[in-house]
């Protein structure tokens, strides 16, 4: 058996991957959420702020579920890939 050491990974850190296998976001309940947030503001919040239009295409939550945050919508942003990448990055360090 081969094993490839991933040194870019930490042990401890759960990352996107691992919360997207998280069954909550397979619900239909999340769905519903996630259409009504995508539908409020298709566009990326992030980009916005940086003068920039670019479609959203994830659902965000401001306070990771994980760290006790809710799924109402005070608590949820739109993003596209590439801004909720990075701030999922930086929430890993």
């Amino acid at each position: 058996m081969i094993t490839i050491k991933r040194p870019w990974v930490k042990p401890s850190a759960k990352s996107h991957a691992s919360r997207s296998h998280d069954p909550f976001y397979q619900t239909k309940q999340w769905k519903a959420i996630r259409e009504a947030q995508l539908s409020k503001n298709p566009l990326c919040e992030e980009c916005e702020r940086a003068g920039r239009t670019t479609l959203a295409n994830t659902v965000d939550h401001i306070i990771p579920r994980e760290q006790g945050g809710s799924d109402l919508p005070e608590n949820l942003q739109s993003l596209c890939g590439s801004c909720h990448n990075k701030k999922s990055a930086k929430e890993r360090r």
